[in-house]
């Protein structure tokens, strides 16, 4: 197994033997609230973690590949999540590697797993001119389209930083689907050696 996974499963199995009395950072705590909410046994690969998700937010969520050298979607970013109603696509850019693919779109689970689509909607990203999708377009074009931005909030770098380390710790946990037979057999012996859960 790759030292990636099992050190992250030999960490969470110390927090677990910690309990909620251990001192733990803000960050730390959002790490674990989130975790428990994680109902999938380690290691799982991008589909199987985009099933569970789907299922526990009771959205239908969509990967789609995008080059960037061809439709621009992507401009300065790597990956990207719209929601609207009870549907979310996640656009990543296919010219990184598999390693790197799975990192963006784990980091736009993340989004979905913290509520960041709950608290910034995607009508609002669309008025500000801070989504890809009207990258190019004029303030006026924009306001003419959608109405008038709302005044800008605070919270974007937090939202960015929390998803970009919830969704480290996923893709840790993660493996591509070529090796995801043999890692998850293992894992899931050691598992049994841990008391349950990894």
């Amino acid at each position: 197994m790759g030292g990636g996974v099992g050190r992250m499963l030999r960490c969470m199995e110390v927090r677990r033997r910690r309990g909620s009395g251990a001192l733990r950072s803000p960050r730390q705590e959002l790490v674990d609230a989130v975790f428990e909410r994680v109902h999938l046994q380690p290691p799982w690969t991008v589909d199987e973690f985009r099933r569970w998700l789907s299922e526990h937010l009771g959205m239908s969520i969509e990967l789609r590949r995008s080059d960037p050298d061809s439709d621009h979607l992507l401009t300065g970013e790597c990956g990207l999540v719209a929601v609207k109603g009870s549907k979310a696509v996640i656009w990543y850019d296919a010219s990184r590697s598999p390693r790197h693919q799975r990192q963006q779109v784990f980091h736009e689970f993340a989004h979905l797993l913290c509520g960041h689509h709950e608290a910034r909607p995607l009508e609002e990203t669309l008025k500000s001119g801070e989504h890809p999708l009207v990258a190019g377009m004029s303030p006026a074009m924009i306001e003419a389209v959608f109405g008038p931005a709302d005044p800008p909030r605070q919270g974007r770098d937090r939202s960015e930083a929390e998803a970009e380390l919830i969704g480290t710790k996923l893709a840790v946990l993660s493996v591509s689907d070529s090796s995801a037979r043999s890692k998850r057999n293992y894992a899931r012996v050691l598992s049994l050696w841990s008391g349950g859960r990894a």
